[in-house]
């Protein structure tokens, strides 16, 4: 039941566009379920969307910013978001999506994610 609250979880901040924060709590479920499809393509699905915020100049709408407040593990992770560079970011993610190529092949939200991360890394 834990482990289904955190996919939700992970569900909602994506629906609500809160992309640090889904990357937090992503990276957290598949600390459990290292190869679960939708948590492997919800990592994808994060990065390229991150790499779209940043194309457009938009990602300070979609990823906070450190806080004092926040736990000392997520402004790490705000921070790396911050100050990756735009290419990295499609490279970061093609090549996480690309090592489950052969195992989540037949996961058809998988292949969408993977096609539209494989255009981003060739823009």
């Amino acid at each position: 039941m834990r482990s289904q609250a955190g996919l939700e979880a992970v569900a909602y901040t994506w629906e609500s566009k809160q992309y640090s924060q889904c990357l937090y709590l992503t990276l957290q479920q598949m600390q459990q379920k290292p190869a679960d499809p939708f948590l492997v393509t919800q990592l994808g699905r994060v990065f390229n969307a991150w790499h779209n915020a940043q194309r457009t100049h938009t990602l300070s709408r979609y990823v906070d910013a450190p806080s004092p407040y926040n736990d000392p593990n997520y402004n790490l992770l705000t921070q790396f978001i911050q100050n990756l560079y735009i290419e990295d970011v499609a490279a970061v993610g093609y090549h996480y999506l690309a090592q489950f190529q052969a195992k989540l092949g037949f996961y058809a939200p998988y292949g969408e994610i993977f096609k539209e991360s494989t255009r981003l890394l060739n823009l």
